[in-house]
């Protein structure tokens, strides 16, 4: 095990992440742009949290993540924490009916958006919004974004780019409301779910416990979106187990396959297509880091996909040592 529980669980986000004994030099969070050590990606956490407290975020504020997975979204989720705010995570396959209805019920001061992400044009689509469902909001804060935007439907665009010393201590207590799920129902739109810090930060200590994601060399293959209960659940739970996070932002089956022979990675957790997906990629090739999954069957084709990823076979000519698999000439072992 790869750490000192004590007697008394954190009641905060902010807590859980400091909660680890760890080596701060250890890996946090790798996406797209590269890998953020833990100390890195506290200090990222700082700089989203003094860039949101400049735009006006405080206790009790509510802030809409429209996000795809990435070490952003994660810093945006505990810095929205450590200010006392009320994160609203948005559904990447949301479009304008699903997202006006959830702004106009909401009602967040500020939203957090990417621009250049290919499968979605979020900006776009919230421009697109009715002004009433975006009657609440003052500023939109955004990654990657050109110092040229400066407005999006009338609204300040604001750079997310702060001093980690600005940041500020820690708003929240254990009952502080944390954030809002979606979940379908016969209602007129998605239905809201509340949970409070103490609720995020117990299931994940008890989550990452139960399934080891607290062991020394544990990495979570993060595919599922963080905006859903499955995938931010599986986050919290590698955070506070001190795991490495390798985020997936669009799934890809290759890309998928090449990020869990990379990064060594120990958890895999997602829906049965995505399992099968993976399976049909690896070319029959096993992944001997690969200790725990987990799947939500939502298809009729589960067993089928679960059957295709057990019948991965390890690699004959890598099997022999860990030495040998380095250096293997199998492109899939690569």
């Amino acid at each position: 095990m790869r750490k000192t529980y004590g007697h008394e669980y954190p009641r905060t986000l902010g807590a859980l992440m400091a909660w680890s004994e760890l080596d701060p030099s250890g890996p946090a969070v790798t996406d797209s742009a590269g890998t953020l050590d833990r100390r890195a990606f506290q200090n990222r956490v700082l700089c989203v949290a003094a860039g949101l407290r400049r735009a006006g975020v405080g206790p009790g504020a509510r802030v809409a993540l429209w996000l795809p997975n990435g070490a952003g979204y994660l810093a945006a989720i505990f810095a929205c924490a450590q200010l006392g705010a009320l994160a609203i995570h948005i559904n990447t396959r949301f479009r304008m009916a699903e997202v006006g209805n959830l702004l106009r019920r909401s009602r967040p001061v500020a939203m957090l958006t990417e621009w250049g992400f290919p499968p979605v044009d979020f900006p776009a689509i919230f421009a697109a919004l009715p002004a009433q469902d975006r009657a609440a909001l003052r500023c939109v804060l955004g990654f990657k974004v050109s110092p040229s935007v400066t407005q999006l439907a009338g609204l300040p665009v604001l750079s997310l780019e702060g001093a980690a010393a600005d940041a500020g201590l820690d708003e929240a207590t254990g009952e502080t409301p944390c954030l809002t799920f979606t979940t379908s129902g016969t209602t007129g739109g998605p239905k809201l779910v509340l949970h409070d810090h103490q609720a995020i930060a117990g299931h994940a200590i008890d989550v990452a416990r139960r399934i080891g994601l607290d062991a020394a060399d544990a990495a979570l293959l993060a595919a599922p979106p963080f905006c859903g209960t499955f995938g931010n659940a599986a986050a919290m739970a590698a955070i506070a187990g001190g795991a490495h996070v390798v985020c997936l932002a669009q799934f890809d089956a290759e890309a998928a396959v090449r990020l869990i022979r990379q990064h060594r990675v120990t958890h895999v957790i997602g829906g049965d297509d995505m399992f099968g997906r993976i399976a049909a990629a690896s070319v029959g090739c096993r992944f001997d880091s690969v200790r725990f999954s987990g799947f939500a069957a939502f298809h009729s084709t589960a067993a089928a996909s679960i059957a295709a990823a057990e019948a991965v076979q390890k690699c004959k000519r890598c099997s022999r040592s860990r030495r040998a698999r380095t250096a293997c000439s199998e492109a899939a072992c690569r």
